[in-house]
């Protein structure tokens, strides 16, 4: 069995994420045993269900030889999108299990997976594994200013969560435009791209305090009074 590079990526991702979703853990005090159960339980499967689709849309490559299928380091090879679902679909339902608030925790666990994807990308494609390392950096910074930002408070006593899962979304959206970019075309990358900051940004506000209402007839009253004009 020969180690490539992509399997190294693969190992140190899911480490050094683990690491930070261990730091995310101890600040929101939370169960750091429940939240790593969790973790390595969401990963695992979104793993094994990422290489089955992938074994089925390349089958005439592996064919019925088991030991290819299972061979990861040799023959390399996941289905991203299987695995994006499965993992937020299993963290979702492990929360709902245990009674936590769906959006508090994909908030905590989306971040370290996006850190795990770049990482995973560094291995064969830079560009790629720059948009979710840098997401991974955004989202890091939402998570410890938001709960300061008026605007995002609005009429709201207290600050709700949701607003760096919105943020993983559009990041997400744009990490995987990029990758169809090479097979699917500008069309087709543009429109998803456009697709996931419109779902970004119509999430964000949704999880805000604001109130559609109010914003607009703000709005409507700033057209009308114009702009200020200064007597001399």
């Amino acid at each position: 069995m020969s180690i490539t590079l992509f399997g190294l990526s693969t190992v140190l991702g899911f480490l050094v994420s683990g690491y930070y979703l261990w730091l995310r853990a101890k600040g929101e005090n939370l169960p750091e045993d429940e939240i790593f159960d969790i973790y390595i339980v969401s990963a695992v499967w979104a793993l094994a269900v990422s290489r089955g689709v992938e074994i089925a849309a390349r089958f005439n490559e592996f064919g019925w030889n088991i030991i290819r299928w299972f061979s990861v380091f040799s023959l390399p090879g996941l289905n991203g999108l299987a695995a994006l679902l499965t993992f937020a679909g299993l963290v979702y339902l492990a929360g709902v299990k245990r009674q936590w608030e769906a959006w508090k925790t994909w908030d905590v666990f989306l971040p370290s997976l996006m850190l795990w994807q770049g990482i995973i990308f560094l291995s064969f494609s830079l560009p790629a594994a720059g948009i979710w390392i840098l997401g991974f950096g955004v989202l890091a910074w939402i998570e410890k200013e938001y709960r300061l930002w008026n605007w995002f408070k609005g009429h709201r006593s207290s600050v709700r969560t949701g607003l760096v899962s919105a943020g993983w979304l559009g990041f997400e959206a744009l990490g995987i435009s990029y990758v169809a970019l090479q097979t699917k075309g500008v069309v087709f990358s543009g429109v998803l791209s456009a697709a996931g900051i419109l779902a970004m940004m119509i999430l964000g506000y949704k999880r805000s305090g604001r109130v559609f209402k109010s914003d607009i007839g703000g709005l409507r009253q700033r057209f009308k009074s114009g702009p200020k004009r200064h007597k001399i």
